[in-house]
C-alpha cells in the first residue's frame, strides 16, 4: 500500500519493480483512509483469490523479509491446518544509525502469517485478528513457532515510533557483513565490533529504556 500522493519519481520505481515482480499489486490509499488499511487490504486479497488456500503476512513498509521467506512459508503451510498462525521467532534488527545488525529471538514479532481457506466467507487476513502481540491470547488459536531460521529483518531508524531497541540479553551481533545483501537484497554493508556495541548501541539502549518508562507513566504523542 502506498500513499496516493506518492510522487511520480517513486511511482516509476514501483512500475519498474512490477516488471521484475509481476505479482506485485500496488494499492494507493488516501491519507484519510489510512486507518481503514485492514479493510482495504482484505478487499485486495479477495479480489485476487485463486486456489483453495490463502496466506497473508504482516509486513511494515520499513522492514524486510528474507528472499526465501515466501518459499519457506508455503512449504511449511502444506503440512499445517487452515487457521494456523506461523511465527518465525528468529530474525534481525538493523540499526541504520550505525550499521549494526543483531540477531534476536522474539516470539511475538509482527512478521506473523495466517493460513486460511480461500473463500470470501472465511478470509479475514492477518490484519483481521487484531494486534500480532495478542494472537496467542485468541481462544483455541493454533500457532506454529519456527525456531530454526532468521527470515525477517526489523529496520530501526531514528524516526521509528513503535520499534526500537527492545533486546539486549540474548542478542547476537552479526559479523558477516553481507547478510543484508545476500539474504534480503538490501544494498547495505553492516558494521560490527566491541567499541560499536559498547559506545553506540548500549547508550542508545539506555536512552530507549528511560524513554519507554516515560511513555508508560505519561503516555506518548503520535
Amino acid at each position: 500500500m502506498f500513499d496516493d500522493k506518492t510522487p511520480e519519481e517513486f511511482r516509476k520505481r514501483i512500475r519498474d519493480y512490477q516488471v521484475q515482480c509481476p505479482q506485485l499489486f500496488p494499492v494507493f490509499v488516501a491519507p484519510e483512509d489510512g486507518r481503514d488499511f485492514g479493510k482495504i487490504f482484505r478487499s485486495v486479497v479477495l479480489e485476487h483469490l485463486s486456489g483453495r488456500r490463502v496466506i497473508t503476512t504482516y509486513l511494515d513498509n520499513d522492514d524486510a523479509l528474507d528472499i526465501h521467506f515466501v518459499e519457506d512459508l508455503q512449504k511449511r503451510a502444506s503440512g499445517l491446518a487452515d487457521g494456523t498462525f506461523v511465527y518465525y521467532t528468529n530474525g534481525y534488527q538493523y540499526f541504520t544509525e550505525f550499521g549494526l545488525l543483531l540477531r534476536i529471538n522474539y516470539r511475538r514479532n509482527h512478521f506473523v502469517s495466517v493460513i486460511e481457506t480461500g473463500t470470501a466467507e472465511t478470509v479475514k487476513t492477518i490484519f483481521g485478528y487484531g494486534s500480532h502481540y495478542y494472537i496467542d491470547k485468541i481462544p483455541g488459536a493454533a500457532i506454529k513457532y519456527v525456531e530454526d531460521r532468521p527470515l525477517w529483518c526489523e529496520v530501526i531508524h531514528p524516526r521509528n515510533m513503535g520499534n526500537d531497541a527492545y533486546f539486549l540479553l540474548g542478542a547476537k551481533m552479526m559479523r558477516d557483513e553481507q547478510i543484508l545483501r545476500r539474504d534480503f537484497n538490501i544494498d547495505e554493508t553492516t558494521c560490527h565490533g566491541l567499541a560499536l556495541y559498547a559506545f553506540r548501541f548500549i547508550p542508545r539502549f539506555v536512552v530507549v529504556f528511560f524513554r519507554r518508562i516515560k511513555y508508560f507513566l505519561f503516555g506518548r504523542k503520535w
